[in-house]
């Protein structure tokens, strides 16, 4: 149901207030007060405190603050108690608008705002533009069930980041265990009490283990670095190195044609499994490649084919996973301006080699909790996604909540 209520210019009950520069920074020392920036309130960075000046901007939580200056400008965001940064303002209304609603109404804004700044140097929020955004004049208690609604949807997404976070520390701890320490013929988890040992170029690892490079494992090394080909609208979809993250090939951007792809790929084709390894920009990201389409690798990038009998290619994604989180390949790099890897520095590098039927027994649990971490992950763009819908009904009045106040009373 389309809703009859009128709407609201905001220019008839806001006040807006740019933040001012702290007289230091950090501080903290007596007088100190937090810091509200942007990183800070997308829950990047850790708070900082400053000594305020004269007349800093006190913001009280639940208050809205838009971010006025800089890149992002036009993003919304929902106050804690501290000072304002310089580059936000603080958007005070009347009592018509539960505080609540009033965040969700300008979020809703949002993407219109960013597409709006103005400014030649650094671009910044159009006061005009601003002023003239219009919010619908609900019932007080309406709006304040509407922003119910959608808070309980964002309580939702948090609780699902955390537990996201804490499965991915769990996984990341089960997969050092399981690559130095392994799972013996009993499905259990090695230990020096219970279990042998021995001394290895990388360290102790099993009795069982051998410390091998990596490259006396490997059958065949795609390499077509150094070279950019022609791209094209469409064709056979290019990886990258900015292809590869979060352990997957992420969104392809660029294409090459057939014929580019058939004249470039004279030194191998990869296949769908192959271990495709970042080498620069960034350094050290690791997917195995999907086999739903044909692939072309390019500049920073190479893929690595093991002889599967000696090394899974699954466990030589996890070995290289693990040499990343534990900063090996920053020991390479460490000093240079380009951080970068060789070819020879990723064939020599040693790991611990469990017997082929150990690695499956040890990809099953890893993949058992890579499939946890996944799902939460799906449930997380669920709840993101209902938002959105929720969103854009509630606060235009496609849908209304009056059913909800009319039950409750």
């Amino acid at each position: 149901m389309n809703s009859s209520k009128p709407k609201q210019s905001l220019k008839e009950g806001i006040v807006i207030i740019k933040g001012k520069p702290p007289l230091q920074q950090p501080y903290y020392g007596a007088g100190a007060e937090r810091y509200l920036t942007p990183e800070y309130l997308r829950g990047n960075d850790d708070a900082e405190f400053v000594k305020p000046c004269l007349n800093a901007v006190h913001v009280k939580d639940d208050e809205t603050i838009v971010l006025w200056d800089g890149s992002n400008a036009g993003e919304i965001f929902r106050a804690k108690n501290g000072i304002l940064a310089s580059t936000m303002a603080v958007v005070r209304h009347n009592d018509e608008f539960d505080s609540g609603y009033f965040n969700y109404s300008l979020k809703n804004w949002e993407n219109f705002l960013k597409a709006q700044t103005s400014g030649s140097g650094i671009p910044h929020v159009d006061k005009e533009i601003f002023a003239n955004l219009s919010l619908i004049s609900f019932s007080r208690p309406e709006q304040a069930k509407i922003a119910e609604v959608l808070s309980t949807v964002d309580q939702a997404i948090e609780d699902t980041e955390a537990l996201i976070a804490k499965q991915q520390r769990i996984k990341t701890g089960l997969m050092q265990d399981l690559l130095t320490r392994g799972i013996d013929e009993n499905g259990d988890l090695r230990s020096e009490k219970t279990h042998k040992f021995k001394e290895s170029a990388i360290g102790r690892i099993p009795i069982e283990w051998e410390a091998t490079p990596i490259g006396e494992s490997i059958s065949f090394i795609i390499d077509y670095r150094g070279k950019t080909p022609p791209h094209s609208n469409d064709g056979v979809a290019v990886i990258s190195a900015e292809s590869i993250g979060e352990d997957r090939v992420r969104q392809i951007t660029k294409y090459v044609t057939k014929d580019v792809y058939e004249k470039w790929t004279t030194r191998g084709l990869p296949e769908p499994g192959d271990v495709i390894f970042t080498t620069e920009a960034p350094v050290g990201e690791v997917a195995c490649l999907p086999g739903d389409q044909t692939y072309l690798l390019t500049r920073r990038v190479i893929a690595l084919r093991p002889q599967t009998d000696i090394l899974r290619k699954q466990y030589l994604f996890y070995s290289l996973k693990s040499a990343k989180q534990r900063g090996v390949w920053e020991m390479f790099t460490a000093g240079t301006t380009a951080p970068r890897i060789k070819r020879p520095d990723v064939t020599n590098l040693r790991i611990p080699l469990p017997s082929a039927a150990e690695q499956d027994r040890i990809l099953l649990i890893l993949a058992e909790q890579w499939q946890y971490v996944e799902d939460t992950v799906q449930a997380k763009k669920k709840l993101k996604a209902l938002k959105t819908g929720l969103m854009q009904d509630l606060l235009k009045g496609k849908v209304r909540v009056t059913e909800l106040l009319e039950n409750k009373t």
